[in-house]
Parts: C-alpha cells; sequence; structure tokens
C-alpha cells in the first residue's frame, strides 16, 4: 500500500486556501485599515508561523505513516490437489 506524499508547495497552498487563513488574511486587512500595524504583523507572523508549523507536522505524519503502512512478509499458498 502506497500513501502519497504531497509535495510541500501543495501542502502550503492547501494550508493558505484554508477558510480560518482566508478570514486573517481579512482581519489583517481591516486592522491595517484601523492603523493598528504592530497587531497585524503579530498576526501576520503568528499565522505565518502556524502555517509553517502545520506543514511539518503534516508531512512528518504522512512519512511516518507510510512506513508504519509498509508491510512487506512471505505468504506460502497451499493449492490442494483434487
Amino acid at each position: 500500500m502506497d500513501i502519497p506524499i504531497p509535495s510541500v508547495f501543495k501542502l502550503l497552498l492547501d494550508q493558505i486556501l484554508h477558510p480560518f487563513f482566508l478570514f486573517q488574511v481579512f482581519s489583517v486587512v481591516v486592522w491595517m485599515i484601523e492603523k493598528y500595524y504592530l497587531f497585524s504583523y503579530v498576526i501576520i507572523g503568528l499565522t505565518l508561523y502556524g502555517i509553517v508549523y502545520n506543514v511539518y507536522i503534516i508531512r512528518e505524519n504522512l512519512v511516518k505513516l507510510r512506513e508504519m503502512a509498509f508491510f512487506k512478509t512471505n505468504v506460502t499458498h497451499f493449492k490442494p490437489y483434487y
């Protein structure tokens, strides 16, 4: 059984297009309009850190899952004679 591991770019794209991240972008725009620059920079930094961390954890878990799912053994089959 082969478990596909998507590329880092694909995982990043999935994370960026997640509704929560889109909400974060909207909030940063609102805070920038209201001239709360420091707060918006903190949101940007934490969001980027969260995305990178999530991609790292997802990829690491997929690699572990792939290793656990790989099982190789010899099977002896006895064919009955009629």
